[in-house]
C-alpha cells in the first residue's frame, strides 16, 4: 500500500509516520521510499534506526538539482518513521511515496 507525503518546507526538518496496515503478521515486509521533486542544496531522507540514529543502510543522500531516488529496505514493524532532514537546501519541492503493507 502507498503512502504520499508531501515536504513542504524544505528548509525544515519534517517526520512522517507510517504504520503498518496489514492485520496478517509479516515477517521482514520489503519496505520502498521514492523521493522525487528538486532542491537547491543537499538533504537527506532516512528512516530512524532507533532515537536520533542515522544508518547510512536506511539513508538517501539527496543533491542540489532534479532528485529521483529509492531506497528499499525489508524489515518488520509495526509503524516507522520517514524523516527529510535538510543541511543545505533553502528552495524546492519533494514529493516522497512510501510503499508498505
Amino acid at each position: 500500500m502507498n503512502r504520499d507525503f508531501t515536504v513542504d518546507d524544505v528548509t525544515q526538518k519534517q517526520t512522517f509516520i507510517i504504520k503498518n496496515r496489514s492485520f496478517l503478521p509479516t515477517i521482514d515486509p520489503s519496505v520502498k521510499v521514492r523521493v522525487k521533486g528538486h532542491l537547491d542544496g543537499k538533504a537527506l531522507v532516512y528512516i530512524p534506526n532507533g532515537p536520533w540514529i542515522i544508518d547510512a543502510q536506511y539513508t538517501l543522500k539527496l543533491r542540489q538539482g532534479p532528485v529521483n531516488k529509492e531506497l528499499s529496505r525489508a524489515f518488520t514493524y509495526k509503524q516507522f518513521s520517514v524523516v527529510y532532514q535538510p543541511i543545505t537546501a533553502k528552495s524546492g519541492h519533494l514529493e516522497i511515496e512510501v510503499e508498505a503493507p
